[in-house]
């Protein structure tokens, strides 16, 4: 048994305390079939602190070699045959780019994606951190999928702080309700205080001026309103009378010196002219404010019609200006919300995607530009429970490479598919059985002519794998 256990920090050292188990490979198959099950991946990779899917997506990268994942069976698969010794020696080199702490070389370290993608490894032991070699394969894999609870994407950050915020708004609002309520508790006490004080008043002064004071302001206006009344005239008599009373207040307070200002209360004017005037004044203020809202619903009017042209707009033009400026989940939730699954198959969402992110026409960035579509097809496909991208999916991309050869004779469908097979988008048999599929119109033997070195490579690659087997 102590053959089967090997030291994680490598040497021979007895009493190391870091252990794993060494690589169980069992080589399946025959022919282009062949292909090597990792037996104890998710034993190693327990011992590493490491998703076991890293580990088997490692060994595709550097052998490359196709690569099976199924987590929930604990199934790894790496496509051809190799040896376990081979294997030992990739699983050493990922240990020490993915595991090993830089500082103190112990294996205690944790892997972090941060807000911008980049995959920091944070040791325990030490409390170093440090940026992972991001030019590896294996980074955009592990971008993909994340280790859990190790995440900060841009998507989990704004959900929480859209929750932080949540909660102090609700804090604010319940505050300011409460405000408010005392507020408006306090002002009706104040208002009814007002009105028994001036009852009081009015019944010293004598039944009959009390009873006037009352009914002035209903027989101010007829029943109808202000009919014809001329608002101007009634709002300039009003400031006439106020002018008229400031004089004569002053007036008073000059003739009786400093009594008359002690004396002097302020109140508002009650006679007919004044609450003609202050009725007119808001009928004026409501007839205004009526022709505010009238012209802002004249402007809302026009906002819909503007709209409706960007929604009568072309999705596919939509898309593709939407694709320029953003990364694959907001991309992929544009495209759900364009092209909806209740409408729209996988198929067709896929061929949108194509259709408005990858033209002939604009040859620069061309893989980063596939590899962001990649990302997309395979986010709308896990969407609808595919963990694998579906035979029919993959066909659609090949024959696609036709349609692009219709438009250019020019389109590098070696390096579009190359991509597209690195991203495990597209399997080899896939490729194959396409390229010698019968050609219809120019563009699929454009296609196929353009797609010969891949092909060339991919057999080659196949037939080292067999005379090595």
């Amino acid at each position: 048994m102590a053959s089967d256990i090997t030291n994680i920090t490598g040497g021979d050292d007895l009493f190391n305390r870091y252990k794993m188990p060494r690589i169980v490979a069992k080589v399946e198959g025959r022919g282009n079939g062949i292909k090597t099950r990792i037996v104890n991946c998710s034993q190693v990779a327990k011992a590493l602190h490491r998703p076991p899917s890293y580990v088997c997506k490692f060994f595709g990268c550097e052998l490359g070699a196709q690569t099976k994942i199924e987590e929930k069976s604990d199934v790894y698969i790496v496509n051809g045959a190799h040896e376990q010794q081979v294997l030992m020696e990739v699983l050493q080199k990922f240990i020490k780019m993915f595991v090993l702490c830089a500082n103190c070389n112990l294996p205690e370290t944790d892997l972090q994606v941060d807000k911008k993608g980049n995959i920091k490894q944070v040791c325990a032991a030490c409390g170093h951190s440090e940026l992972v070699n991001m030019t590896h394969k294996l980074c955009t894999y592990i971008q993909n999928h994340p280790p859990e609870g190790k995440s900060t994407s841009k998507k989990d950050a704004k959900k929480e702080k859209k929750k932080k915020e949540d909660g102090e708004g609700g804090k604010k609002s319940s505050r300011s309700r409460k405000k408010k309520g005392e507020d408006d508790a306090h002002s009706k006490r104040s208002s009814k205080s007002n009105q028994t004080s001036s009852q009081e008043s009015n019944e010293e002064d004598g039944g009959e001026d009390g009873i006037q004071s009352n009914t002035v302001e209903t027989e101010v206006l007829p029943p109808g309103g202000l009919g014809n009344a001329n608002l101007d005239e009634l709002a300039e008599n009003a400031a006439k009378s106020l002018v008229i009373s400031r004089t004569e207040s002053a007036k008073q307070s000059q003739d009786g010196g400093g009594e008359a200002d002690e004396n002097l209360e302020w109140c508002a004017d009650t006679s007919k002219e004044a609450i003609k005037a202050r009725q007119a004044e808001a009928a004026a203020a409501a007839k205004v404010l009526e022709g505010l809202t009238d012209s802002k619903k004249k402007k809302n009017v026009n906002v819909p019609v503007e709209n409706d042209k960007e929604v009568e707009k072309d999705p596919t033009s939509l898309l593709r200006e939407f694709g320029a400026n953003h990364g694959i989940p907001a991309i992929a939730e544009k495209v759900l919300e364009l092209f909806p699954s209740n409408q729209n198959s996988l198929l067709d969402q896929t061929e949108q995607v194509l259709r408005s992110l990858l033209t002939s026409e604009d040859q620069k960035g061309l893989e980063r530009r596939v590899q962001r579509i990649a990302g997309v097809i395979r986010a709308l496909a896990a969407s609808v429970g595919h963990s694998q991208i579906p035979v029919d999916i993959q066909w659609k991309i090949c024959h696609y490479m036709e349609v692009l050869c219709e438009e250019s004779s020019k389109v590098p469908v070696a390096v579009i598919l190359k991509v597209f097979y690195d991203e495990d988008l597209v399997e080899e048999d896939v490729i194959l059985k396409w390229y010698y599929s019968e050609n219809r119109g120019v563009g699929g033997k454009v296609a196929r002519n353009n797609a010969s070195m891949l092909v060339e490579w991919l057999e080659n690659a196949e037939s080292e794998s067999d005379s090595s087997a």
